[in-house]
């Protein structure tokens, strides 16, 4: 069953921005005829701005998409806001920004966002990280950072293995000790 082509840039997902290329300044251009080459976009996409990166991307019905890049984001926002995008015979082209990459700090957003909307406001959460997680990593920091001051200070013919140890076991001390501040029985 053939996909209208305006829905093609909300059905192809995890498209992304090329590495080193910023993605506020990407896009996906969807719905291009088939056999239309990264210049011919280019040349089309450049009425709207200077393009300084252009690639092919993923295609759901035979449509040439591209993932292209301007050289700022306002490009990417004036392309994304026109509502006659159109190339050659009247073919419709559809746009949208990239998707976000997925990102360490991007999941723990995600995460204290769901643990805010399930269990209580910012402020809570706010003050949960203020009063409980952040001492427990600082108490953590504090005693590796005593454990190598220790083994920097002793004497290393004999007592390396020793300072390894109980590094090791503060680290692991600590974990726990965090772990249980963290998520109490």
């Amino acid at each position: 069953m053939a996909i209208n082509p305006a829905f093609i840039p909300r059905e192809l997902h995890e498209v992304y921005a090329p590495d080193e290329y910023d993605t506020e300044s990407s896009i996906i251009a969807c719905n291009f005829p088939t056999g239309t080459n990264i210049e011919e976009c280019r040349n089309f996409m450049s009425w709207i701005g200077p393009v300084i990166y252009i690639a092919n991307a993923p295609s759901i019905q035979k449509e040439t998409n591209f993932v292209v890049v301007f050289a700022a984001p306002d490009f990417a926002v004036k392309a994304i806001q026109q509502s006659q995008l159109i190339y050659n015979e009247g073919c419709r082209i559809y746009c949208r920004l990239v998707d976000e990459k997925p990102t360490l700090w991007n999941n723990i957003i995600s995460y204290f966002h769901n643990v805010d909307q399930q269990y209580g406001t910012s402020e809570q959460i706010s003050n949960f990280v203020n009063d409980t997680a952040a001492p427990a990593v600082y108490n953590t920091s504090n005693k590796i950072q005593v454990g190598i001051k220790e083994l920097v200070n002793s004497d290393l013919s004999n007592q390396v293995s020793k300072g390894i140890a109980n590094v090791s076991k503060q680290i692991k001390e600590s974990v726990e000790s965090a772990a249980e501040t963290l998520y109490p029985v």
